[in-house]
């Protein structure tokens, strides 16, 4: 049974960079093309060689605040995701996103010094936390240079409608900037665990972890007049749940029913090129419970052919890209992989 359950598991290839304590992201930089950078929850990021030799290039453990380090379904802080800007150099500012000390769920500037101890980062965004789970996000820099991060609910699902707080938004900012000024970029959010940007059409596809019933995939244009509103906590999936809520809503590309394939979603990426043929043209996105990696055809407002890929990587929490364009998925439980 062991033997069988591996070899469907293996239809897309998947090659260990390495094993890390409880990584929840990776991410590059096309000024190191070949280089990837693993976060870890606690707040280190390992920068990993094509050769897989790896470096500490950052550790902001003394900021971030995990209240049950070892219990995250019931503690789902610590770092969340990081920013490294297309033409980082050495010395250069990097973006963190995750629960601080103080309490908040931070957006930090961070300039890592070789051999030195992390300075004291600067701040661009925070919101109070206001739960153990349901608070996390992304963050990542968009084609139009601007960074985007992403914040959950928290406690309050009202949050997500409410103007005055970054919770449950999608919002971007010039983090060049001394004060940067947060942009609503949709808001009607739950959790919107990850998402990531399909340059050639101009859009951002964004993950939403649903509630009990639906995962959902949304698709938004860059540039479009106002922000989009994604309709929770009156929406779940294409479902009313409540009366009332916005006048207009942009109703999500995707829509899956929770059931043994699907309880919380992870976002990942439309994948261009022939590096993975049987994914060309395709969004990759997965399941943190089962783990299935699973892909979809996506147009501006609606999918088809939702499949599965056949692969499994257990306790999935992330994916991930590298400056060469080359995908990676993530297991909380220690191991991250190439894919392809």
């Amino acid at each position: 049974m062991i033997a069988a359950l591996t070899a469907v598991a293996m239809a897309l290839p998947l090659a260990p960079i390495g094993d890390f304590r409880q990584p929840v992201h990776v991410t590059g930089t096309s000024a190191q093309p070949r280089a990837a950078f693993v976060l870890e929850r606690g707040g280190r990021v390992w920068r990993v060689s094509p050769g897989g030799h790896r470096g500490l290039f950052l550790d902001a453990r003394r900021f971030v605040r995990l209240l049950a380090p070892r219990k995250h379904r019931e503690d789902q802080g610590g770092a969340f995701a990081l920013a490294v800007p297309p033409r980082h150099r050495a010395g250069g500012a990097v973006y963190l996103l995750y629960t601080r000390r103080d309490g908040r769920v931070h957006l930090d500037e961070f300039r890592p010094r070789r051999g030195l101890r992390s300075p004291i980062p600067r701040t661009l965004l925070s919101v109070r936390r206001t739960s153990p789970v349901d608070v996390g996000g992304e963050v990542a820099f968009g084609p139009d240079r601007l960074l985007y991060a992403s914040f959950g609910f928290g406690r309050s699902p009202e949050s997500s409608q409410d103007p005055a707080t970054l919770a449950g938004k999608l919002v971007r900012l010039d983090p060049r900037v001394d004060q940067p000024r947060a942009e609503d970029v949709a808001s009607g959010l739950r959790v919107p665990w990850r998402f990531s940007f399909d340059k050639p059409t101009r859009r951002l596809i964004a993950s939403d972890v649903g509630q009990d019933s639906f995962e959902e995939v949304n698709v938004l244009t860059l540039g479009a007049d106002a922000p989009a509103n994604l309709g929770w906590p009156f929406f779940e999936g294409r479902r009313r749940r409540l009366a009332g809520g916005p006048a207009d809503h942009t109703a999500p590309a995707l829509a899956v029913r929770h059931g043994a394939r699907m309880c919380a979603i992870v976002g990942g990426y439309l994948v261009r090129g022939a590096a993975i043929p049987r994914l060309r043209e395709r969004y990759l996105y997965g399941d943190v419970c089962s783990g299935q990696l699973r892909s979809v055809r996506l147009t501006d407002a609606a999918a088809r052919d939702d499949r599965s890929e056949r692969t499994l990587v257990p306790y999935l929490v992330s994916f991930g890209r590298d400056g060469a364009g080359r995908l990676y998925a993530v297991s909380l439980d220690g191991r991250v992989y190439r894919l392809g």
